[in-house]
């Protein structure tokens, strides 16, 4: 979902032929040890279903079960992630960006 490893975790990640070949690639299911499904944020997102809060409340701002993100919300919500998601710190978006993204005045 987030790509390849750096390199310096890459290369000290023991278990990464088990699931992956070197250039960081889904090994086939038939030659995997350990299957790994490989997907987008983006397509997470789209099969993700809005669910209840964890303590089980009704707020208004939360969905009912069920009820998918349209198309402009998960474009601009897997926009934001995909920018604050990254391994390297240096490559994450600032908080200050973060705050002004569009997702937080959609809707």
């Amino acid at each position: 979902m987030l790509g390849r490893l750096p390199d310096s975790w890459w290369g000290t990640w023991e278990g990464r032929s088990l699931s992956f070949n070197e250039n960081g690639n889904v090994l086939p299911a038939g030659r995997a040890e350990v299957p790994v499904e490989r997907t987008s944020l983006r397509q997470m997102l789209y099969e993700t279903e809005v669910e209840y809060p964890a303590d089980g409340l009704q707020f208004s701002m939360v969905e009912k079960r069920g009820v998918p993100l349209d198309e402009v919300e998960i474009e601009l919500f897997a926009d934001l992630l995909g920018k604050m998601l990254r391994y390297r710190l240096e490559e994450r978006v600032p908080m200050k960006e973060v705050v002004q993204h569009p997702w937080f005045q959609y809707g």
